[in-house]
Parts: structure tokens; sequence; C-alpha cells
């Protein structure tokens, strides 16, 4: 169906940031809701692995961020085997501010990675990306956050979902996706270069380590 609207990011930083940062949460429980039958499941140790690729590719293109990189792949597959995730809930899998689209009603794009999952992983893909536009509009960090206050309290009190390590450990696995992106100059469009590029990168793996710092240090076999 036509999404009638414009992509999140215009909103944003705006008078009508407020009302789409809950129109986003409230579509977001709808989908997650919804009685779609899909075929495919979120797999946590392929992920795992694919977050282990990904800090590798950091870590061979800019080395002296790599440690970093690593740590955050590291303490992903420690806490892996031990985190308790749902797997039952139609998520969208890659959430994030150019895949919304609002106008009159809040819609969703690109759904072709549509799986059962864990609800906070479309939380927290999302987040992570509202981050990333923040650094990239260089905007202070209070506002960003306000924003991402405002996105989940308001889908909490509507799904009364709460805050625990499945965001943080699913933030951490947003940054490392970020980060393999940045380097290889892929993802979200307008994709930054040269000295632009260091910085986002480096913002975005500064929060990925903060995130992963905050996972329970279980003790564990990592999957690499």
């Amino acid at each position: 169906l036509p999404a009638n609207g414009t992509p999140l990011d215009d909103a944003l930083w705006s008078s009508r940031s407020s009302l789409s940062m809950k129109m986003t949460a409230e579509a977001l429980v709808s989908l997650h809701s919804s009685p779609v039958a899909l075929v495919r499941s979120f797999d946590v140790v392929k992920e795992v692995r694919l977050a282990f690729e990904w800090a590798r590719l950091v870590a061979a293109v800019r080395p002296k961020l790599g440690s970093t990189a690593l740590t955050m792949a590291t303490r992903l597959g420690r806490c892996a085997p031990t985190i308790a995730l749902q797997q039952d809930v139609p998520i969208h899998k890659d959430l994030h501010y150019k895949h919304v689209i609002v106008g009159d009603r809040c819609a969703f794009v690109d759904l072709d990675e549509m799986r059962f999952g864990d609800p906070s992983f479309d939380l927290a893909h999302f987040c992570a990306y509202l981050n990333l536009l923040g650094i990239r509009k260089k905007a202070r960090s209070w506002e960003t956050k306000l924003l991402e206050w405002l996105f989940l309290d308001t889908y909490g009190r509507a799904s009364g979902w709460r805050l625990d390590e499945r965001f943080g450990f699913f933030s951490t696995y947003t940054y490392l996706k970020i980060a393999k992106q940045l380097c290889m100059e892929e993802g979200v469009r307008p994709r930054p270069n040269g000295k632009d590029r260091i910085r986002q990168l480096r913002a975005v793996l500064s929060l990925g380590l903060i995130a992963a710092r905050s996972l329970p240090p279980h003790e564990g076999g990592s999957t690499n």
C-alpha cells in the first residue's frame, strides 16, 4: 500500500517531533501485536557471528578503532548464551528513521527483513539509528535522548515493555552494524566521507561501547 507522508527524519528536531515519535511508537506496538504469519525467526547465534565479522572488518579498515569493535562483539558473544529472548513477536528488523513515513498516519516501509523475534530488537535498532541521526545533525545529546525517551516511554506505556539487558544487547549489535556500514560507505544516506565519516564512526563506537559495558558479565564461551 502507498505510504503517504515524509520520512521521519524530516519531522525530527521540529515542532512535529514529539507527535511523530509518539506515532512511531504506537505504530510499532501495532506491528508487534499483529497476527501476521512469518516464515523466518531471529537466530541469535547467526547474528552474533555476523557481529564478530563486522568487528573484524572495522579493525581491518580502522585499526586504531578495532579494539573497541572487538570488545563489543566479545561482550555480545559472552552474553548471548544466557540472555532470555522472545521469539514470537513479528519484528521489522531494519527499523530506522528512513523506514518510517509520517503523515496523517504512520507507516513502515522496506519490510523484507521481517521475522519473529524479540521486540527489544526493533526498539534498540531504531534508537541506535536515532542517535546516528543526532550525530550527523550535530544535535545536542540531551535533545536526542529526549526523543529516545519519548519513543520508549510511549511504547512501554502502550505495551507493558520494560527496559532490560535485551535493549543493551541489541544496541551493542546495532552500533556494530552501523560502524561496519560507515567503514564500507554503506547504510542510510547521505553517507559521510573524509573526516566526518571518522567523526561519526568514533561517536557510534563510543555509544556502542557504553551499551556493551551495560551488559551483565556472564561467564561463558563466545560465539565467534
